[in-house]
């Protein structure tokens, strides 16, 4: 492994760091669909919607017979920050603002140019929690890094 310092993130323009975002959501799960919303402008609080797909689940009758229950797919919702510091109340804004609360996306990714304060991230969980958000992830700066060293995303 070699050293590096720590990259800059924040000196990125807008859309080549939510182009980096959305590059790496290929490796973290299986995806039907994914859509650069905020390349259009008007993104509606995030720049990536991701859908991944539905959980087919069987079963087997008294009968015998078996049964396939297809679920939808899961919609997700992405949003990158090139902030240089976000703050719990900057957090609860972001969330307040960027996520429905009559229709939540299935999961919600904040990938962001700095690394956040456990009070930060515990106000990101606890937002997106009362919206109905199920499945949350920050992706903070370490995070990026440590995925940019990955052999996969050289």
């Amino acid at each position: 492994m070699r050293n590096v310092g720590p990259l800059h993130f924040e000196d990125l323009e807008p859309h080549p760091f939510e182009d980096l975002v959305r590059r790496l959501l290929y490796g973290f799960r299986p995806w039907n669909k994914i859509e650069a919303t905020g390349r259009a402008g008007s993104d509606e609080g995030f720049d990536v919607r991701a859908w991944e797909p539905g959980v087919s689940t069987s079963n087997v009758s008294d009968e015998g017979e078996e049964g396939v229950h297809a679920l939808e797919e899961r919609m997700w919702q992405i949003q990158a920050k090139r902030e240089k510091a976000i703050t719990p109340a900057k957090m609860r804004a972001l969330i307040r603002e960027g996520v429905s609360g009559t229709e939540p996306p299935y999961g919600y990714i904040l990938a962001a140019a700095t690394n956040i304060s456990k009070s930060a991230y515990d106000a990101f969980r606890e937002e997106l929690r009362k919206k109905g958000v199920a499945e949350v992830h920050f992706w903070g700066k370490d995070y990026l890094e440590d995925q940019l060293a990955l052999p996969q995303n050289d």
